[in-house]
């Protein structure tokens, strides 16, 4: 038992979240009209309704896993990482925190914690998904994990009419902290765009890091690699000390599930 609590580190401090499924197989025939819910895991209902793509599956293999009947692997890792972690699954379950039950049986389940907890699991035992390893190192190494030069994050400003206060020598009520996606991919950089000029709409005193804006970290969290996600945490939270920052706004989901949920637990 010892030997797969030290395996199994992660998972195991959300053991009881990831016992508590009762194979009941909610999950797997969800549909919820009254909830604007119309199909199951969108992973599952792709892979041919094969059972560990859904949740009853995954949840079985952690079982497996905590039990001592399975071990860690490739094929395991496989598996794992093609979820989404969209939370569809954490909905429709009747052992979940979902708000969508009245009276839920119990208040057990944690799906998107215990896989993210697995992944951690697996890319600490050696069964990362290698393509996913160069993006983390960029993360870490570059600020970013586009493997792009962290100066383009200002690229996206040249499109705007007026100045935007420089977070790293400039203080302001408001951090906008625009995040790699929208600051360097060119189909969405509208988003920030469009943001901060609701900011200069609105005479909001706000500024942004730019080519200093370190990666939220919600890639090696989402990934499983929780020793490139701590560092550019800590990096952010110094520079967030530093520059005395007191608000933060984002416009990107994964940054704002980061700093709200991420940050607050490790």
């Amino acid at each position: 038992m010892v030997e797969i609590k030290e395996s199994l580190k992660n998972l195991s401090k959300l053991d009881q979240a990831a016992l508590g499924c009762a194979q009941c197989g909610q999950c797997r025939v969800t549909n919820w009209p009254s909830k604007g819910i119309f199909y199951s895991c969108p992973v599952y209902k792709t892979n041919s309704s094969f059972e560990p793509f859904n949740a009853r599956g995954k949840n079985l293999i952690m079982k497996g896993l905590l039990w001592g009947h399975l071990k860690l692997s490739q094929d395991i890792s496989d598996v794992i990482f093609q979820c989404t972690l969209c939370g569809l699954c954490e909905e429709v379950c009747f052992n979940s925190q979902s708000e969508n039950f009245d009276f839920p049986l119990q208040h057990i389940m944690d799906h998107v914690n215990t896989y993210e907890a697995l992944r951690a699991d697996l890319v600490e035992a050696g069964f990362p998904i290698e393509s996913q390893v160069p993006m983390n190192k960029a993360m870490v190494e570059l600020y970013n994990p586009y493997e792009r030069d962290n100066k383009e994050k200002l690229k996206w400003t040249e499109e705007l009419d007026f100045k935007i206060k420089d977070a790293s020598k400039e203080d302001a009520e408001i951090l906008y902290f625009v995040g790699c996606t929208s600051a360097l991919t060119p189909q969405i950089k509208q988003v920030a765009i469009a943001t901060a000029k609701i900011f200069n709409k609105l005479e909001i005193d706000f500024s942004v890091f730019g080519e200093h804006e370190v990666c939220c970290g919600s890639v090696g969290m989402r990934t499983g690699d929780r020793n490139s996600f701590e560092k550019v945490a800590e990096e952010n939270a110094k520079l967030f000390k530093e520059r005395g920052i007191k608000r933060i706004v984002t416009s990107c989901a994964g940054c704002y599930r980061t700093f709200k949920k991420d940050y607050g637990e490790n």
